[in-house]
C-alpha cells in the first residue's frame, strides 16, 4: 500500500512507455537529465496496487518489471491458506520454487533476485490452496539488464 494508505503508488517512465496501460493514471510530466546530462522527458503515472476484485481472488503482480537484478512480488490472498511460487522459462522448465508457505489472508510480498539469470521473459505462477478451492494465477517477468 502507498504511504498516503490509497493503494495507489507512482512510476516515472523515463524513456520507454510502452508499459502503461488502462489501469494506469497520468499524473505528471517534466524534464529530466540522464548522467550524460542528455535531456528526456518523463512520464509520471500512478498505478493501482490490485485491480478490483470481488475480495474472492488472489491478486498477484511484481514491480518493477522490467527488471535488472530484483523483483518484488506483491500479492493479495483471499483467506488464510496455503501458497507456492514457480518461475519458469520460455520453455515450461522451472527455475525457482518456493516451499509451500502457510500464510494469512491479506496482502503479502516476496523479493527474488534473478542474479545469474539470463535475460529474457519469465513466467510466474502462484497456486493457492484455501478452504474455498484451489487458485492460480500467472504473470510474466521480464528480466533486461
Amino acid at each position: 500500500t502507498a504511504a498516503d494508505g490509497s493503494g495507489l503508488f507512482e512510476v516515472a517512465f523515463e524513456q520507454d512507455i510502452r508499459g502503461i496501460d488502462e489501469a494506469m493514471t497520468v499524473v505528471g510530466f517534466a524534464q529530466a537529465t540522464d548522467y550524460e546530462a542528455t535531456p528526456y522527458a518523463m512520464l509520471r503515472v500512478q498505478v493501482p496496487l490490485f485491480s478490483p476484485s470481488n475480495g474472492l481472488e488472489l491478486d498477484l503482480f511484481n514491480f518493477p518489471n522490467p527488471f535488472s537484478t530484483a523483483t518484488e512480488i506483491i500479492y493479495q490472498l483471499p483467506e488464510d491458506g496455503a501458497v507456492q511460487f514457480m518461475i519458469s522459462d520460455y520453455t515450461g522448465k522451472t527455475i525457482y520454487q518456493s516451499d509451500r508457505l502457510s500464510m494469512s489472508s491479506g496482502k503479502h510480498s516476496l523479493s527474488w533476485n534473478a542474479e545469474g539469470v539470463a535475460d529474457g521473459v519469465y513466467m510466474l505462477h502462484v497456486r493457492f490452496d484455501g478452504h474455498a478451492g484451489t487458485q492460480t494465477k500467472s504473470t510474466k517477468l521480464m528480466i533486461r539488464r
